[in-house]
């Protein structure tokens, strides 16, 4: 790990000439900060980079996920936490089986507050793909339920579940369950 090393003001003043121990400094410096090294000044979440909503998949859940219940019922591997701020697009295919309505609903858990983010609700018995983006925050949760409106048996199904942004973004959640994919590669 290279080490740290305040600069000081005497050493940069403007009658001060440039020596090789200051430019050693200027270039090690910035890379003692990024390591984490003892001393130096620490990187904050808001520096890590935006999310533009995209095409690249970054985290998924294929299973499919059935509920009889009239009431929300959290989709198993649909919650993760996120590190950075910006737009994440959701994408997902639901369904209801037999009678009612199956309504799946996006929701975002900022604090303790729980948002629903947006509702799209089916009669079909096929499976209707649904996509939204989702603005968030650093330690912002989302995840997705679903129900079927009438119950009694009547099933509401959602699958194939991804969290989508731009090919170049890195994706930082706190994983919960499904698996990360198509992080740029670090050079």
């Amino acid at each position: 790990m290279t080490t740290y090393t305040a600069i000081p003001n005497g050493d940069i003043d403007q009658d001060s000439p440039v020596t090789q121990p200051l430019l050693t400094l200027m270039r090690d410096n910035p890379i003692a900060i990024t390591e984490g090294a003892a001393g130096a000044p620490r990187i904050f979440i808001g520096a890590l980079e935006r999310l533009s909503a995209g095409s690249t998949i970054k985290y998924r859940a294929d299973a499919a996920f059935t509920t009889t219940s009239t009431s929300f019922v959290v989709v198993t591997n649909s919650p993760i936490s996120f590190m950075q701020a910006g737009t994440v697009r959701v994408s997902l295919e639901h369904r209801r089986t037999t009678g009612g309505t199956g309504e799946t609903r996006i929701r975002r858990t900022r604090g303790t507050v729980v948002t629903a983010v947006t509702t799209f609700s089916t009669t079909s018995g096929t499976f209707v793909a649904e996509t939204a983006d989702v603005s968030i925050q650093p330690g912002d949760i989302l995840d997705v339920a679903t129900r079927n409106t009438v119950g009694g048996g009547n099933t509401a199904e959602v699958q194939l579940l991804r969290y989508s942004c731009d090919p170049a973004n890195f994706l930082w959640p706190v994983d919960r369950y499904g698996m990360i994919e198509n992080n740029p590669t670090v050079t």
